[in-house]
């Protein structure tokens, strides 16, 4: 909630849109829009202004629009809530259900603790390590803190037996680096980030996992790569230092760390075979032709049977029942552009000046992720600038993820505080070893990488068949 004179203008915004919202609802609709995409008008505008001012929780302001368009008559309940039963909602909650079943089996803790023991003990062995750590366990946990929970603890202790003083670049350099590669490059698959799920929310189309993991796959390598480039080289410590003097880290160390794990245990195997199942039918849904959501939801009941999830974690925060709220309310607002015909009206006003676009698709790309990221800049939400691209550049000729993407991905900047909270969160994981300041060269690495990573994609979007 705004606080101060900050807050009082965001009250008056909130006044102005309810009065103009409310005004919408009586006077005569604009031509090509029928009455109930007039109402809805008012109504999107007012959502948009709930979104960008925060007087309410974002996932509360999205049922409000829902209910709101129920009460004045420009949908029916089940044109509005019928999203809260749409695939992406269901796979939300399978993938919420698994990433919780998976953590308490504590298989993941033992997967990274193997894939570091794999690469030499200096720091550019633990930064490759560290970076193949968190893309391995990227797909199997959408929450980003939920990942940084699992990981940063085991990266602070590589980092004190290594001799790292706290806040210095070894320490930073690792704990970015693993939070870098979980919170940005997670998206590159369909379950591996919030981020990716809300952009799914505001998508037509359907897409499978392996479909949507080729998709974002230029863009994922690329940012990837980048990202652990530029940790190697900024944040090494081992710059200038002689050889003789390099702090390397002994293998007894992550041995002892898997020794005190003991033998896998039996809810660790079956985690271990259930999560390559769950993986494998995902990337091969297209021969066998079921969900991804199906999927999900299914290896979560079967890790249920086996005793690793518990009503107490139902009912506990690491469902994230708010993120999924929001998630199907978005998706009942963007259904709702298209059936009160709001979203054909908006296409049809703004189509002569988006004419300029529709022989340079690459132009669009570049301006989303660019305007994404200057947009965040001033604290305006990235799902703001979405929903209104969606609708403007309805006439340009590609898939409307091709628009999605990139201002989703740019939108993950963490150059200040309140752009991305997970960030916040390793921070405070990593209990004084990092602080967040020390991570913004790594978040303007992030914002070019996004960029070339996008602009990199075009062609590969059209060989795919996204840009027509």
């Amino acid at each position: 909630m705004a606080t101060g004179k900050s807050g009082s203008v965001k009250k008056v915004l909130f006044i102005l849109a309810t009065i103009l919202m409310i005004a919408f609802f009586f006077i005569d609709p604009f031509p090509g829009l029928e009455p109930a995409g007039m109402r809805f008008l008012g109504i999107f505008i007012w959502w948009i202004v709930l979104l960008v001012t925060e007087l309410m929780p974002n996932y509360l302001a999205c049922l409000a629009a829902l209910v709101l368009s129920i009460a004045v008559g420009s949908a029916t309940f089940e044109q509005a809530f019928g999203s809260f039963a749409s695939t992406t909602s269901v796979l939300l909650i399978g993938a919420f259900g698994l990433a919780t079943a998976l953590t308490n089996s504590g298989l993941l803790v033992r997967l990274a603790l193997l894939v570091m023991k794999l690469f030499p003990g200096t720091y550019k062995g633990q930064i490759f390590a560290v970076s193949l750590a968190s893309i391995i366990i990227a797909p199997t946990i959408p929450s980003t803190t939920a990942k940084s929970a699992v990981l940063i603890p085991i990266i602070n202790n590589i980092s004190d037996e290594m001799g790292y003083e706290p806040q210095s670049k070894g320490a930073t350099g690792l704990i970015s680096c693993c939070n870098t590669v979980t919170n940005c490059c997670g998206p590159m698959f369909m379950t591996g980030g919030i981020v990716a799920t809300l952009m799914l929310s505001m998508y037509t189309g359907t897409i499978g996992w392996g479909d949507y993991f080729l998709f974002a796959l230029v863009w994922g390598v690329i940012v990837f790569v980048g990202t652990v480039a530029f940790h190697l080289f900024y944040y090494n410590p081992e710059k200038g230092v002689p050889k003789d003097q390099v702090k390397v880290l002994g293998k007894d160390v992550i041995q002892s760390r898997i020794n005190a794990l003991g033998k896998m245990s039996r809810n660790e195997i079956v985690a271990l075979i259930v999560l390559i199942a769950a993986v494998a039918l995902w990337i091969t849904e297209g021969v066998h032709g079921i969900p991804t959501a199906v999927v999900a939801v299914g290896v979560w009941v079967v890790l249920c049977a086996f005793g690793m999830f518990s009503t107490a974690d139902f009912n506990s925060g690491k469902m994230m029942w708010s993120v999924w709220a929001m998630v199907a309310a978005v998706l009942g607002v963007v259904d709702l552009m298209s059936d009160t015909g709001l979203s054909a009206w908006i296409g049809d006003l703004v189509a002569p000046a988006v004419e300029v676009f529709a022989s340079s698709p690459a132009l669009v790309v570049i301006a989303c992720s660019v305007l994404s990221t200057l947009l965040m800049m001033a604290l305006v939400n990235y799902l703001v600038f979405a929903a209104l691209a969606i609708a403007l550049l309805a006439a340009v000729p590609m898939d409307p993820l091709c628009i999605l993407f990139p201002i989703c991905m740019s939108g993950m900047v963490f150059i200040l505080p309140p752009q991305n909270v997970p960030m916040l969160a390793a921070e405070g994981l990593s209990a004084g070893r990092m602080l967040f300041k020390d991570t913004r060269p790594a978040a303007y690495a992030y914002v070019v990488c996004c960029l070339v990573g996008c602009i990199a994609s075009i062609p590969w979007w059209s060989m795919l068949g996204y840009i027509y």
